[in-house]
């Protein structure tokens, strides 16, 4: 507001005039006329124009939203939740085996590498064997095509999804893009869009109450990708004392939970000295024992693997 008039009178010099561009002459010419028309004939011109407003207002609302856009991030991940009562080892082998199928049934895929588990400091709180599995495509132009015309993304991630579903079985698997998978975790502290979450001490209800759920929201017009984020419960050994057998014996409770933990988790004996370093000495029973049922039946407890 004062800079700019000073530095004017200053460095202006010559003959200054005001004038309109031949864009602005050209533009005035057909507009005047056409401002004189719609002043002289106003319903003429409102009546459509009221039109055109009330339609664009029902497309509108017809109209669906998102509050953040879905953006191609160029690749993929599948994520494959294992079932709760699976091993490290069992949920590796499935691991390896669905890599195996991607990589051979998909030329399309660039290549794949998996994070399993988590961290020591868990920031992404994961079960031993669930894992992020990501997929590193090739250019679009290499893709397979389908009716004439190139696949999209989404139809290529749902083919892995359902190869996977047919020759490796045993986990759930959900599709997702890598960044979005992280802020969705990072928003709703699971890793999906929308979540449900049931609370209760019932196990058993929880899972038929999970199981109705889901058969609603698949029902819902645009749900897609929708499971458990965990299946099942993870299988328990029950051990009851028997007081009969202990009286016969003269054993303690503590004594025999004793025995029990040393056999299963393994007991403290004592430290191994090599040099000016100390190893702890664990004992406990050798694998093919703790699973052999006979060497349980032994001790002067009842068992109830409740399916372990």
């Amino acid at each position: 507001l004062t800079l700019i008039p000073v530095l004017c009178s200053l460095f202006l010099r010559g003959l200054i005039q005001e004038k309109e561009s031949w864009l602005v002459r050209i533009t005035k010419r057909i507009y005047s006329p056409l401002l004189a028309l719609g002043l002289r004939h106003k319903l003429v011109v409102l009546l459509p124009v009221i039109g055109l407003l009330t339609g664009s207002v029902v497309v509108f609302n017809r109209l669906g939203a998102e509050f953040i856009p879905e953006l191609d991030e160029g690749d993929g991940i599948l994520q494959l939740v294992k079932a709760q009562s699976c091993g490290l080892q069992a949920a590796i082998g499935i691991q390896v085996r669905s890599e195996t199928i991607l990589m051979s049934a998909f030329p399309e895929i660039r290549h794949v590498f998996s994070r399993m588990g988590s961290a020591e400091i868990a920031t992404d709180p994961m079960d031993p064997g669930d894992s992020d599995t990501y997929i590193m495509l090739k250019p679009s132009e290499e893709w397979r095509r389908k009716d004439g015309r190139r696949i999209t993304k989404q139809e290529l991630m749902e083919l892995m999804q359902l190869e996977l579903a047919r020759n490796a079985p045993g986990q759930a698997i959900l599709i997702n893009q890598p960044i979005e998978m992280r802020f969705d975790e990072i928003m709703a502290g699971a890793r999906a869009e929308l979540s449900l979450k049931i609370f209760g001490d019932e196990h058993s209800e929880l899972d038929r109450l999970a199981e109705a759920a889901r058969e609603i929201l698949r029902g819902i017009p645009g749900a897609a990708d929708v499971e458990f984020d965990k299946i099942g419960g993870t299988p328990q050994m029950q051990i009851t004392p028997d007081p009969m057998a202990m009286a016969r014996h003269g054993l303690h409770p503590e004594e025999v939970n004793r025995a029990v933990e040393a056999a299963l988790a393994g007991a403290h004996a004592g430290y191994l000295p090599e040099g000016n370093r100390q190893y702890p000495i664990t004992v406990r029973l050798a694998e093919e024992s703790r699973s052999n049922p006979d060497v349980i039946r032994r001790l002067p407890v009842s068992t109830d693997s409740g399916g372990c």
